[in-house]
Order: structure tokens, then sequence, then C-alpha cells
């Protein structure tokens, strides 16, 4: 059963639960990345559309190009399909999503190094979702 105490309903037994608030990070980066096939400027797909509707401030997806005096707030990074980046290889071998983890990694290390924390969220569809593990695995190591 709960109890009510003076700080409202608590769970019997427990006389005195905090919680700590979540915390804030200065850059918020958004990952988008097509499957095979799928350019991102062309709304085809779920992922194409969330690119689209995201608020955060696009950053290249050719190569990393950061402010100057890069600012906390929500950044977006998209993706076309491998397949569209980088053709035959690309569709038969995924050919390019090691290329475009490196470019994210590129992206964390550099607001990183501007003193920034960095909070990544990936969205990523067939070979796009490969891309996130590769991602994934790639920043390990971060904190």
């Amino acid at each position: 059963g709960s109890s009510v105490g003076a700080k409202g309903l608590r769970p019997a037994g427990v006389s005195n639960m905090t919680q700590v608030p979540p915390r804030k990070r200065d850059v918020t980066l958004a990952i988008f990345m097509e499957g095979t096939a799928n350019p991102i400027d062309q709304v085809t797909t779920q992922i194409a559309l969330f690119s689209r509707i995201c608020s955060g401030t696009p950053l290249r997806p050719d190569q990393v190009v950061v402010p100057m005096c890069p600012t906390p707030g929500d950044y977006k990074l998209s993706f076309n399909g491998c397949g569209v980046s980088h053709g035959l290889r690309g569709t038969l071998f995924a050919h390019g999503l090691r290329e475009q983890v490196n470019l994210i990694r590129g992206y964390v290390v550099e607001f990183l190094r501007a003193g920034l924390s960095v909070t990544v969220n990936f969205v990523g569809l067939s070979r796009g979702g490969i891309g996130g593990l590769y991602m994934a695995q790639d920043l390990a190591d971060f904190p």
C-alpha cells in the first residue's frame, strides 16, 4: 500500500524519496540515416519526414563544419542511403556507412572540444539502422 505524508503519496516503507532531475546537455544532436536506396531530401520514408520536421540546426553531411564558436542547442545531421551516396558499392556492400559514422564522430569531437556536452539521438532505416550500430560502437568510448 501507499501512505500519504507531508510530501504527498509515496510507496509504503519509503520514508524520503527524492528525484534527481536529468542532467541538461548543451547539445542535442539528432542523426537521421536513410535506407540503402532512399534520398533524405525527398520524403519517401518516415526517416526523411522525421528529418524534415526536426527543428535542429542542420549540419553538413559531407564534411565536419562546426561554427567558430558553437553554441548550446539542437542540431541535426541527415544522410542519404548509402546506395544514393555511394552508388553500386553502397547498394551491394553498404560502402559509405563507416564514412558517415566518422563524420558523426567528428562533429561530436568538435562540440566536446568547445566544452559542450552532447546527447546523440539516432533514427535509421534498414542499412541506416546498421549505421546506427556502427555509430554506437564508435562512440562507446565517450563518457
